[in-house]
């Protein structure tokens, strides 16, 4: 049994993003891996690339598995299912690693054997533009002062786990049944709330391991999709309202108003981006009378390009 397992899954992604993510876990410098690649429902191209691609590296440590199109958090379901190493760490098919990722990891569970879940840093990358490489800063996350109840209220404010530098324990996930497949984004945000409220241990350090790579067809860019699964995790929590835990009962209806608050807004500022300037407006509208300053002067700046007033948007500071 490999000591780690890696998990990653395949939707119509580009043949180039692929290889240089394939290729960066097999060149780790820990080679004690299991890499399983899954066709979570590709097309035909897609998927006769894939292929070439994993007959082209003939790398026994590569497993490849087929399902129909199930979504991210079904296909890391299907990967995860299909191994069975006591270490599974992420990498989506369009990020990349750097050279000492797993093996970095590996020595901080050593070190720190009550870790359920470690997470490092990430640099920044639009599209293929290598050049325009940028280093994330390190984050003040705080998180290693922090119990899981600290850090899962900090969770629900923002995600501040980075999917592709994580590695994580089988057994902590397993506990709360890994992934949720009814959510269509954000699976990772729900399954790192789950694990805290379970009490696992999250340990962040701030090397940096990996490639996150922006491009217009990636989630993050689907204001719908973005929207409605902070809404479907804001309705998790609401159904633990009343359940017996203190801090959910004291603490939950004013991270809710934040939570509902970002929804909207990440929306609207998303749609404002694409120059979708009424679904723009739509969206920060509910908020525009609960909220002032940042809300307010965005929902100014919809209403006047919504009606073509261009002359004098910029005195609307953003």
């Amino acid at each position: 049994m490999p000591q780690v397992d890696v998990i990653i899954p395949v939707y119509n992604t580009p043949d180039a993003y692929t290889r240089e993510a394939l290729d960066s876990a097999l060149a780790q410098t820990f080679r004690d891996i299991r890499v399983v690649v899954v066709n979570d429902g590709s097309g035909e191209a897609c998927t006769a690339a894939l292929e070439a691609l994993i007959a082209s590296r003939d790398d026994p440590r590569i497993r490849y598995c087929k399902s129909h199109n199930r979504g991210l958090a079904g296909a890391r379901n299907f990967g995860i299912a299909s191994s069975d190493s006591p270490f599974i760490a992420l990498l989506d098919s369009d990020d990349a690693w750097y050279p000492h990722k797993i093996e970095r990891q590996l020595e901080l569970f050593d070190l720190h054997p009550a870790a359920d879940l470690i997470f490092l840093s990430s640099d920044l990358q639009y599209g293929a533009d290598v050049a325009g490489l940028r280093r994330i800063p390190p984050q003040p996350y705080g998180v290693n002062e922090l119990g899981p109840v600290r850090a899962c209220q900090r969770m629900l404010r923002g995600n501040f786990v980075s999917v592709n530098t994580t590695m994580f324990r089988r057994a902590a996930a397993a506990e709360v049944g890994f992934f949720d497949e009814q959510c269509r984004t954000l699976e990772d945000k729900d399954l790192w709330i789950r694990m805290l409220l379970k009490g696992k241990r999250f340990l962040h350090f701030p090397e940096v391991v990996a490639i996150y790579r922006i491009h217009p067809s990636s989630l993050s860019r689907n204001p719908e999709k973005m929207r409605d699964g902070r809404l479907r995790i804001i309705g998790k929590m609401d159904s633990l309202v009343g359940t017996g835990v203190e801090w959910i009962d004291r603490d939950w209806p004013g991270l809710r108003r934040e939570m509902l608050h970002h929804a909207y807004h990440e929306a609207s500022e998303t749609y404002m981006e694409t120059g979708q300037y009424l679904k723009a407006l739509w969206s920060v509208m509910p908020w525009h009378a609960g909220f002032s300053g940042r809300s307010a002067r965005l929902a100014a700046k919809a209403a006047l390009r919504t009606l073509g007033l261009n002359r004098g948007r910029e005195r609307i500071a953003s």
